[in-house]
């Protein structure tokens, strides 16, 4: 769950847990810092709350969109943006940012990416660090294309924000497929969201050359 903000307004992505959301508009944040909850009600509160204009959702995994209808009752007046209401590379403008929708099926058919500005991609499942989603609705081939997407379509230092952290599980089964380097393995462990770049040379689906290598990885990382 991610809040993009300034001094009056802001847009969520997966916001699953409103009453977090309500807490985030309302308290002095520091932006690109990770909060747990406990933090996050200990910052600071604002003397007065920020609008929320946009909610956008990665795709209908309940973890990812299951607080849109609380979300709605709570905020009237906010856009609900998803994989089904938006088209491929369709540009959203919040709170002076520009976001681009990139369609990304392979974990869920209406899987899409967020990317804001130039400067951060919001994967949900489709991406994790070292990893990508299972492949419940789409298959390898989706992956593959939807890959090349973003190697056309996103900068190589964006950073990637991640719908979960299985940074140990993910780096566990790709040593057992390549090795890294100390260097990379202290990136790896010491930073929380990696660029775009870096998951191409990290990532062992990303690094995968064709369909049948992807089919064969995730395969093995379904049984690992």
């Amino acid at each position: 769950m991610y809040l993009f903000y300034n001094n009056t307004g802001a847009f969520a992505v997966d916001a699953y847990e409103p009453a977090l959301i309500k807490a985030m508009l309302s308290r002095k944040l520091e932006h690109g810092k990770v909060y747990s909850k406990t933090s996050l009600f200990n910052q600071e509160e604002l003397e007065r709350s920020r609008e929320l204009y946009a909610a956008d959702t990665t795709h209908h995994h309940f973890d990812h969109s299951g607080g849109n209808e609380e979300l709605s009752k709570m905020f009237p007046n906010v856009k609900f943006y998803t994989g089904t209401n938006t088209s491929d590379y369709q540009i959203i403008t919040c709170i002076n940012a520009k976001i681009k929708c990139i369609k990304t099926p392979s974990h869920t058919m209406d899987s899409v990416c967020y990317v804001v500005d130039d400067r951060y991609v919001l994967t949900g499942d489709f991406l994790f660090k070292l990893g990508c989603g299972k492949f419940f609705e789409g298959n390898a081939s989706m992956f593959v294309e939807s890959v090349n997407k973003l190697k056309t379509h996103v900068s190589k230092n964006a950073i990637l924000l991640y719908g979960h952290d299985y940074t140990h599980s993910n780096l566990g089964f790709a040593y057992t497929i390549r090795k890294y380097t100390n260097e990379e393995l202290s990136k790896i462990l010491n930073t929380e969201f990696l660029t775009f770049e870096d998951e191409l040379n990290l990532n062992v689906f990303l690094e995968a050359q064709n369909e049948k290598e992807v089919e064969k990885l995730r395969n093995k990382k379904d049984a690992f």
